[in-house]
């Protein structure tokens, strides 16, 4: 991953929690728990809990408090799972309340042998960052992370705090609710080491989000949960009235990351109230046409590029892919954003990209994403993802898959 936004820590001994525990009940037919985890050393942002080994009978269920909801899991369910992720900062004591109740069968239980622990992470080696993924905003004044500079090339960065564009009729602010955050727990494809990463997404359904492919594979997705409210204001400071909520991906509808396609299409467990579906764009771009992107560079809350009143133009376009300049600035965890045009409609997917400055011997440099062919759209691998960047960065068009990515960036010769 180009960037991290947490560790999996493991719970040792593991817990077991249901009738099967040996422990007395808490209350007739409840084995209640007040989860305490370890703490981040620069403090938790979020947890995510896994649990295994599940028996869960007819009739009986399994709850776990989230701070902003409740996750219920049931027979339905597989034998294993991770929840959403969790606001601490609400829970009394940061302790995660969790019910193991049965109903007619006084038997199960489930253990919990790990979690996810949101915290600010040192990106992987060639990734100078440092991330600072803080969804639920403890602090009313947001610290920025220490940004990867390896896909941009200046400082500072050539985006905004979306929030300030602060006319409504403006197609930029328009846009901008409907694009999220999803948070997975996967393997880095460099390390292998199991983390907790970001992409961005684009609601393009009323249940259904679109992302790059490279960001997760298919059985990873099912550990993720996307979010729409993670922003800040005009100030920059955390909104009145702030209640972020995830949404649970409940299935793959369709993913690809091989052949120069990179999109994954995925279904939310239920639809997000109040959040505009966009539009997908079935041509290509011409060039020289108007084009912004939204996305969540390195976990932090929703960027604009480039900032307004400005637009970008398309540099070049074709089937596979839509160049963008080196100007169109992004991050890890941008991947998957969407590449829109004037009318709001995604027309690409941020899949790839060169990093900055273009190596020997690669075009000039430019973004490419992803064009939409066939109702998705990508980002190529690594590019601007969490698992580990690919070299390139680019959109492709929104016809087969959407993305982002340079153009040249499909050149191995071209990757540092």
């Amino acid at each position: 991953m180009t960037h991290i936004t947490g560790t999996i820590q493991q719970e040792s001994p593991v817990r077991r929690i249901g009738p099967d525990s040996g422990l007395p009940q808490t209350s007739p037919g409840v084995w209640a728990v007040d989860f305490p985890h370890t703490p981040a050393p620069g403090g938790t942002k979020f947890l995510i809990l896994h649990f295994r080994n599940v028996s869960l009978p007819p009739g009986n269920r399994l709850e776990v408090d989230l701070g902003y909801g409740t996750d219920v899991f049931t027979s339905a369910d597989s034998p294993e799972f991770w929840t959403r992720p969790v606001n601490i900062y609400v829970l009394p004591g940061g302790l995660v309340p969790i019910r193991y109740i049965t109903s007619g069968t006084p038997t199960g239980g489930v253990d919990l042998d790990r979690y996810g622990r949101g915290e600010s992470h040192a990106g992987e080696e060639g990734h100078p960052s440092i991330s600072n993924c803080d969804p639920f905003l403890k602090d009313v004044t947001y610290t920025e992370p220490t940004y990867d500079p390896f896909w941009y090339c200046a400082n500072p960065p050539n985006w905004e705090n979306v929030a300030r564009v602060t006319d409504p009729t403006d197609v930029r602010a328009r846009v901008a609710p409907s694009v999220g955050m999803i948070v997975s727990v996967g393997p880095s494809s460099h390390t292998r080491i199991e983390q907790v990463s970001t992409c961005s997404v684009t609601l393009v359904g009323a249940d259904t989000v679109l992302t790059a492919g490279h960001c997760h594979m298919p059985a990873d997705a099912l550990n993720s949960s996307v979010t729409f409210d993670y922003r800040l204001d005009a100030a920059g400071n955390r909104p009145a009235g702030y209640n972020a909520r995830f949404y649970k991906v409940k299935e793959v509808v369709n993913h690809r990351y091989a052949k120069g396609f990179d999109y994954s299409l995925l279904r939310l467990a239920e639809a997000p109230v109040g959040i505009p579906v966009v539009q997908m764009r079935h041509d290509i771009p011409a060039i020289n046409e108007e084009i912004f992107g939204v996305h969540h560079p390195n976990g932090a809350p929703k960027k604009l590029s480039v900032p307004h009143p400005a637009f970008d133009k398309v540099t070049s376009s074709g089937t596979m892919f839509i160049n963008v300049p080196d100007n169109f600035a992004v991050s890890g965890g941008s991947s998957g954003s969407g590449l829109f045009d004037r009318a709001g409609r995604i027309v690409g997917v941020l899949a790839d990209g060169n990093p900055c400055p273009t190596p020997p011997g690669c075009p000039p440099g430019a973004l490419a994403l992803l064009p939409h062919q066939h109702g998705t759209h990508g980002h190529h691998p690594d590019a601007a993802a969490s698992p580990h960047p690919r070299r390139r960065r680019g959109a492709r068009p929104v016809r087969e898959h959407v993305g982002r990515r340079r153009r040249w960036a499909d050149e191995d010769r071209c990757r540092p």
